[in-house]
């Protein structure tokens, strides 16, 4: 397609660039002999520093975000709000030694973080005249996580707040990234072609902020940087950028006024051993608060609980306990007490092993702040010294608990209707036989008498998304189109092996092997020209050209836009608030009106692989056929988001009572079909191309939302 033409195809040389806003540096061949070995903590924010960095450099990182943080040295910190909202979200500053080494570095399992090199870091720089990097990139972590989320209408970078609406004057307009040229009379005219919109606000705050305390005001400064940033001074600052100036200057915001040297007297700052702990920990903990607070009240009114009890059978991982509760160990009881929903973790023991503390999680309830009561837990070991089994200490006291509470239905999580079948993977069905006797001893008669199934207030939490679940989704959609970026930019056709990529392949295949590399015909296979190169968990899509090849075949942008046109359907069809059986009437309707066949069972799972005659037997096989499954998706405090069939399903499979419940608010799901598509090929080959989509998407009363801008240009590898 020429220049001008409706869609526009990028095209990637095997070279993608990640903006420095953004935080990752680009990533290439792992450097074995780099690791991550120390930290600093700062006021409970980290920085994490590889064997490369040095001592010195790390400790005047530490020092230069303590300084933005407690500004006045006092010990204290001078924003709570700001600082809040880097915890909540992580805020994190890895330091590598040059950028070089971050370029070589495998971060997949790394720590995650705003880059900072040892090379750019500045000891004593304004003494010897110079600029310390370490300011920006601080900086960059301090107002993308702390005071764009604490006050997201002032300093937010979506379009819209006080920052960008300046920053769009600034720049002479509004455009996604930098233009080909400026408009006149423009001031802000950063021009790297990677950096985004919110990137380009990311930037334009850190040279407001450093002008407005006069950190850029410098022997020859202004040569350096004022072909993209002239106002490098506070006299400059408030001439031309006054409304910003204002901002800064109003004492609601407690801007540090003084600028950082990296030498802090607050508080000691001390170098620790690395241990790695996710990036996500400190945003599950607040879900996890969050939907105690919010979900917990909503559900347990609307289906008429007073008391849910939780049993965590110490033997048998229950993933819903572990994670979204918080241990593996204890009684959860949680209260309808009038104003509140009580939190209490009963009847737990202490140790992984008799012998000691061992690797457990036994005190993260206290640690969490999300419980009201939580009772000392039991050292177990074996007789004399304490109880023989968990059946003797579990419930002991549990009668006496409920008795003063009084409840009149207590739902405990054990399944009556909403059972799971064979092939289901998720929550477990919850309370042995042994233990509903030993429970209903407990309770006594009265009491077990009002025991029901929890399975719906289960389906209940599973389902309902809280604003900090779904700004978390989002932060770790971003990482995920990142390590895609990355996964790309190391594919070499002809060499790299698909399993290298941990991508997905697809291909068309000679009739019998399927289009997805994932059985025969794709031993030892490498990625080739003709390829698509897929995420589809994150809807992301590129395809390999062939020699000689600029764009797509024919074929291939028609299956592009069989894509877009599926999507487009599905995006206005399902809406929270309506039922699966009503959305689907809904898209058959549509898919008919388009000319394609929906189909119940995913054709290749239950025919000849790739025999699309067979596949369109008794239909039309001049269409498209589609089959969808878009089953619910849950994160809540989980360390990563998995798939749950508990809950609605839109599409064919599934139980008869999934197609009744109304999809929730914001309710998380994968937009999952697979499309056949007819396309002529010669002899031997398939006759027809397949598509496969699993993104990860939310329901709103309007239609899908995205947790990333949905992708519309189909990326090319060279």
């Amino acid at each position: 397609m020429k220049a001008g033409n409706r869609r526009r195809f990028l095209v990637l040389s095997c070279c993608l660039v990640v903006a420095a806003c953004t935080g990752a540096p680009d990533v290439a061949e792992p450097a074995n002999e780099i690791a991550w070995v120390k930290k600093v903590m700062v006021h409970g924010v980290p920085i994490h520093a590889t064997n490369t960095t040095g001592d010195d450099k790390l400790l005047h990182a530490a020092g230069v975000l303590a300084q933005f943080l407690d500004n006045d040295e006092d010990g204290e910190i001078d924003n709570p709000k700001v600082h809040q909202a880097i915890l909540d979200t992580a805020g994190t500053i890895v330091m590598t030694g040059t950028q070089d080494e971050a370029h070589e570095m495998d971060w997949a399992n790394a720590p995650r973080g705003q880059g900072l090199y040892d090379e750019e870091t500045e000891i004593d720089a304004r003494a010897r005249g110079v600029f310390d990097i370490a300011l920006e990139e601080i900086w960059h972590m301090v107002s993308d996580n702390g005071y764009g989320v604490a006050y997201p209408d002032v300093f937010g970078t979506e379009p819209g707040t006080a920052l960008t609406d300046a920053m769009d004057i600034a720049r002479g307009g509004r455009f996604d990234g930098p233009p080909d040229e400026y408009p006149e009379g423009a001031w802000y005219t950063y021009d790297d072609e990677t950096c985004d919109y919110g990137c380009m606000a990311s930037e334009y705050i850190y040279w407001v902020y450093t002008s407005f305390i006069g950190a850029q005001d410098l022997p020859g400064r202004l040569d350096q940087i004022g072909h993209e940033w002239p106002l490098n001074t506070p006299e400059k600052l408030k001439e031309g950028e006054p409304a910003l100036y204002e901002i800064l200057s109003d004492p609601e915001y407690r801007i540090p006024m003084v600028i950082p040297d990296g030498t802090y007297d607050g508080a000691p700052l001390e170098i620790e051993p690395y241990t790695f702990r996710s990036p996500y920990e400190a945003a599950n903990r607040k879900i996890r608060r969050d939907k105690f607070d919010l979900v917990l009240p909503e559900i347990m009114r609307e289906r008429g609980v007073d008391m849910w009890i939780h049993v965590m059978r110490e033997s048998i991982p229950d993933s819903f306990g572990i994670d979204e509760l918080g241990s593996a160990s204890g009684v959860f009881v949680f209260t309808d007490r009038g104003d509140r929903i009580e939190r209490a973790v009963l009847g737990r023991r202490w140790g992984a092993t008799q012998r000691g503390w061992g690797e457990t999680d036994y005190r993260y309830v206290e640690q969490s702040g999300a419980y009201d009561i939580v009772a000392p837990a039991v050292r177990v070991q074996e007789p004399v010294g304490g109880p023989e089994t968990e059946y003797d200490y579990r419930f002991e006291g549990l009668r006496d608990f409920v008795a003063e509470r009084d409840p009149s239905v207590i739902a405990v999580n054990f399944k009556h209707k909403l059972g799971p079948w064979p092939t289901y993977r998720g929550e477990i069905d919850g309370l042995s036989h042994t233990d509903y006797l030993l429970l209903s001893g407990e309770l006594g008669e009265m009491y077990a008498s009002r025991l029901i199934s929890s399975e719906w207030l289960m389906l209940d939490y599973t389902n309902h998304q809280v604003p900090s679940e779904v700004e978390l989704l989002k932060r770790m959609r971003r990482d995920e189109i990142w390590l895609f970026e990355n996964a790309l930019d190391a594919i070499e056709p002809g060499v790299t092996g698909i399993d290298e990529t941990e991508l997905t392949i697809m291909r068309r295949m000679r009739t019998g092997q399927s289009q997805r590399g994932r059985s025969d015909g794709w031993e030892d296979a490498v990625v080739q020209g003709g390829d698509i190169v897929t995420n589809p968990s994150i809807g992301m899509y590129a395809y390999v050209l062939r020699d000689g090849e600029t764009e797509p075949p024919p074929e291939i942008q028609e299956l592009w836009a069989e894509y877009l046109r599926v999507e487009a359907i599905l995006a206005e069809t399902i809406r929270a608030g309506l039922t699966p059986r009503e959305i689907i009437a809904d898209y058959e309707q549509k898919f008919e009106e388009a000319g394609i066949v929906v189909r119940d069972n995913q054709l290749h799972m239950v025919s000849a692989k790739n025999d699309f005659p067979a596949y369109a037997a008794g239909f039309d096989a001049t269409k498209t056929h589609i089959s969808i499954d878009s089953h619910g998706q849950t994160k809540g405090a989980r360390p990563r988001s998995v798939e749950t069939y508990f809950g609605p399903r839109i599409g064919s499979l599934g139980p008869d009572w999934s197609k009744n419940i109304p999809l929730a608010p914001h309710h998380h799901f994968v937009i999952e079909y697979f499309f056949y598509m007819p396309s002529p090929a010669p002899e031997g080959e398939d006759q027809y191309l397949l598509w496969w989509a699993h993104e990860e998407a939310l329901a709103t009363e309007d239609g899908i939302e995205y947790l990333s801008p949905p992708q519309t240009e189909l990326i090319l590898i060279q």
